[in-house]
């Protein structure tokens, strides 16, 4: 506790003390940590809590009293960014006054997060080529090269090639810059806006694809390397869902376990609301004609096609993609009226035709890749053929998942259309496959890991006293494991987390300190009462009068209109899908009429920059969707008036409706009652961290403006009552709530006649 408090007065005032639910925190992280270090805890600390400071502090104390080692997770790169440059220094400095000792802290991210040295060379280089110039092997004299023949040839360099020139020239900058401590070649240290993947992958490797330090001419300056020796050095990494993500998916030791990092000893999950759909994303696999086409292109471009095997092979290609296609083709006609998936159950065989000819096919490529390796030694030709090879690989995975039903998994046919950049605009089928039920592999591989040497020999345990099959000498199953301390936090936890993300310990929620700010701000729900409100917003569907979405964008944004012109702007406008949020962007600049600039993130710049532009400009409008309902800090005046247009449900998926079904098998609940467990909670959770959105500090006050009738009890149309109960009861802090909208639109004027006063005074 003393190392709080002193982090507390040294980052607040002399004085200052712990907020209360820091403090009963901090009591409960360490009570989970002394249970053998093998505790559990899942915390929902609302904004403002300094949950940060909590598991820091705790992180701290572990290393300095027991030389115990952590890891602490953050979904948002802000967050990180947070940890690292403002709150770690703190803790460290808190630690060091109080026991003397100074812990070191460290970020890790995946290794294409990084420059690779080589990549960036050999792709300046090629590009060198294209325009004409000759290049060079050494990255300084490279650099110096690379900018003159960008700057006396930059016109013809346009979109993407422009990009990339960009981002090549600041590649070489920290190639060259490699040792100072002050570059990292982070790609999130990039300051120019980067919209296409491809120009990052000309200047990274994943770990994968690395050729390695023995072989690399650049290694001793190599810079991913340089970022997992910090963490190595660490006593605290870190790090991002993401890598944890991967870890779990895959079961292997990207950062628990990892015999280069070290041993570690608790884990600490900030915004974990956000962890099992990560891993979800991670797992998930998809095979069509299309990715087999790609595949052979991918494979063709680092391979001589002048060999007769390498030919027939890619002409062989076109086959295979068109046998996957026929496959697929014949299970997508089978979907049928509202549907808009084939969910695959047991038995069913996506690619029962094709899948002998696919695996043939991608096993001539693993050996013909094998064999290229072999001959070719050149850096950026090893880089080339390795890339090709996992993405081989990754298929031949691909295609084992894809045609084999498993519990806890889901698996189901689409029809999607092509990227609106693609060529052919013919939409085509594609077979998929996604983990759904994650808890197990988040418990083996996040919570537990393997035994140290030293323990093995404690308990026992070795290679010969392993249990053995029979007929063999090789022992059976992996090496025991022990469980770490593993604590789970959120702003925001939907019910019953603990059951996703393997956490038994129950859910412990501590007061926001910023009751009194929510207390002098207000809820406005429009009411829908009259004849034209019931036109608006209704429609007859098999002869019942239904609340009808796609009749809701025009009514809800007439509503937003009204109520961003009494606030006049400061306002941050969140739409429940992409297409109503460019309605809702183009509306309410055409209503500005110049008086304030209404930002969204559908303007084609990087959306940290559009933030920070909205943040920048008191009076702005911020019009976005899901990925600006959480992360958004904006204090203060710039955000008075947050308004979200309904709650952000899912539509029906196979993903989510698997959950529903394992929900309806394993834990004892009806399908209405699983649905809301799945679907109306992930909406409440995005609901919640919305209305977050408004209250940033203690002095904050303003209105949250949910524009869906169907929150209101009385009316023509409601959600169902446990489904009404389930989203209010994420907006129980705001005890004034509003259903009129002349009395709403007063209380902004009102509020903003105040705001002004302040100010004149």
């Amino acid at each position: 506790m003393k190392i709080l408090d002193r982090a507390v007065e040294d980052s607040v005032a002399p004085g200052a003390k712990p907020r209360p639910g820091q403090a009963m925190m901090l009591k409960d992280l360490v009570e989970a940590m002394l249970d053998d270090g093998h505790g559990q805890a899942q915390a929902e600390g609302p904004t403002g809590v300094g949950k940060s400071f909590v598991y820091l502090t705790v992180a701290a104390a572990a290393m300095a009293a027991r030389s115990e080692r952590s890891v602490v997770s953050t979904e948002s790169l802000a967050l990180q960014a947070q940890i690292v440059d403002k709150d770690a220094p703190v803790i460290a400095a808190a630690c060091e006054a109080v026991t003397g000792f100074r812990p070191q802290f460290a970020v890790l991210k995946g290794w294409s997060n990084y420059v690779c040295t080589q990549a960036t060379v050999d792709s300046a280089n090629d590009m060198l080529d294209r325009l004409g110039r000759t290049g060079d092997a050494e990255p300084k004299a490279l650099s110096r090269k690379f900018d003159k023949a960008v700057a006396d040839k930059g016109k013809m360099l346009f979109g993407e090639q422009k990009e990339r020139a960009d981002v090549l020239a600041w590649a070489l900058r920290q190639a060259v810059g490699a040792g100072d401590p002050r570059v990292t070649g982070d790609k999130n240290a990039y300051p120019g806006n980067m919209n296409d993947s491809m120009t990052w992958d000309s200047v990274s490797v994943s770990s994968a694809d690395c050729i390695g330090a023995d072989r690399c001419v650049f290694a001793d300056e190599c810079l991913p390397r340089a970022a997992k020796a910090r963490a190595a050095e660490a006593d605290v990494v870190v790090t991002n869902h993401h890598l944890l993500a991967v870890q779990a998916a895959n079961d292997v030791p990207v950062v628990i376990g990892s015999k280069t990092l070290g041993e570690f000893h608790h884990v600490f999950v900030d915004e974990g609301h956000g962890l099992p759909q990560i891993v979800r994303s991670q797992g998930a696999v998809e095979i069509s004609s299309r990715a087999v086409l790609s595949l052979a292109r991918a494979v063709g471009k680092v391979l001589d096609d002048r060999e007769t095997s390498v030919k027939n092979w890619m002409d062989a290609g076109a086959g295979v993609a068109q046998y996957v296609n026929e496959d697929l083709k014949e299970k997508a006609q089978r979907i049928g009226g509202r549907d808009t998936v084939l969910r695959l159950g047991e038995g069913q065989e996506p690619l029962e035709s094709s899948f002998a000819v696919v695996d043939r096919w991608l096993t001539e490529a693993v050996e013909m890749l094998k064999r290229a390796a072999k001959s070719n030694s050149a850096p950026a030709a090893e880089i080339g053929l390795k890339r090709a090879r996992g993405r081989v690989e990754g298929m031949k995975s691909a295609l084992d998942l894809v045609s084999e039903h498993k519990p806890g998994a889901a698996r189901w046919v689409e029809v999607v259309t092509p990227h609106p950049r693609a060529t052919d605009q013919t939409k085509y089928p594609v077979v998929r496959y996604t983990p759904v039920d994650v808890a197990g592999m988040i418990r083996r591989s996040l919570w537990t890991r393997e035994m140290t040497e030293e323990e093995l020999e404690a308990v026992g345990w070795s290679e010969q006293s392993a249990p053995v099959e029979e007929e063999s000498s090789a022992p059976e199953g992996p090496k025991p494991r022990v469980p770490l301390t593993s604590a789970v936090l959120s702003a925001t936890m939907p019910p019953g987390f603990g059951r996703q993300v393997g956490i038994r310990a129950p859910l412990r929620k501590y007061p926001s300190p910023f009751d009194s700010a929510y207390g002098s701000s207000v809820l406005f729900v429009p009411r829908a009462v009259d004849q034209a409100d019931l036109q608006a917003l209704g429609s007859s569907a098999y002869g019942k009068f239904k609340f009808d979405t796609a009749k809701h964008r025009a009514w809800a944004l007439r509503h937003m209109i009204d109520l961003v012109e009494a606030n006049g702007g400061s306002a941050l406008i969140l739409a429940a899908t992409a297409s109503s949020g460019k309605e809702y962007a183009a509306a309410l600049k055409s209503a500005a009429r110049g008086r304030w600039d209404v930002l969204s993130q559908w303007d084609g710049v990087a959306l940290r920059k559009q933030v920070a532009a909205w943040k920048a400009d008191r009076a702005s409008v911020m019009v976005g969707t899901r990925s600006l309902m959480t992360g958004v800090d904006a204090a203060g005046d710039t955000c008075t008036l947050v308004v979200v247009d309904r709650p952000a449900r899912a539509a029906s998926n196979p993903v989510d409706d698997a959950r529903v079904e394992a929900l309806v098998a394993n834990a004892d609940m009806d399908k209405w009652a699983a649905d809301r467990f799945c679907y109306v909670s992930d909406a409440s959770l995005l609901l919640e961290q919305s209305a977050g959105r408004l209250i940033r500090k203690v002095s904050d006050s303003g209105m949250l403006a949910v524009l869906d009738p169907r929150l209101l009890k009385a009316g023509p149309f409601s959600y169902p009552e446990p489904t009404r109960r389930m989203y209010l009861d994420t907006l129980h802090r705001f005890e004034t709530k509003i259903s009129v909208p002349e009395a709403a639109h007063q209380w902004l004027r009102n509020q903003q006649a105040r705001h002004a006063g302040a100010q004149a005074s």
